[in-house]
């Protein structure tokens, strides 16, 4: 991974973690984990400990704390330098780009060059956008 790709994730991982809501306690603790065991990807023992990294690393995935759950994959999905957006279905990442832009249907669609009820049918999970749609989206959440 080079500087330029590690910058670029860890805007997108702290636009996904901007984009949570109080409600939404675990995912906003899935991206800061996320973002710690991407920075110990990136940098590897030059940031924190051998004893912490195998603390984060080592948080069950099926402990019944939700927030430790979260943590821990959020920690090794980092660490394993997987890019955010692979971490989204179709679905979420539409309906947070439009979240994050305060855009409707309509306007999402118009950027696009689609119908909002192409952009509906994306949300709902019926349809799938194609490369090209994903791509441009891709664009607005680097933005």
């Amino acid at each position: 991974m080079n500087k330029t790709q590690f910058q670029s994730w860890l805007r997108r991982a702290t636009t996904f973690r901007e984009l949570t809501t109080e409600h939404e306690f675990e995912m906003s603790e899935y991206w800061a984990a996320y973002m710690r065991g991407l920075r110990r990807h990136y940098y590897g023992d030059q940031f924190g400990t051998a004893d912490e990294h195998e603390i984060w690393y080592n948080i069950p995935a099926n402990t019944s704390d939700l927030t430790r759950r979260a943590r821990g994959e959020g920690y090794r999905a980092g660490f394993a330098g997987t890019d955010p957006i692979q971490l989204f279905t179709a679905a979420s990442i539409v309906k947070n780009i439009r979240k994050l832009r305060g855009w409707s249907t309509t306007k999402l669609g118009e950027e696009l060059g689609v119908s909002p009820r192409t952009v509906e049918s994306w949300e709902q999970g019926l349809r799938t956008p194609s490369g090209p749609a994903l791509k441009l989206m891709k664009g607005f959440i680097n933005e």
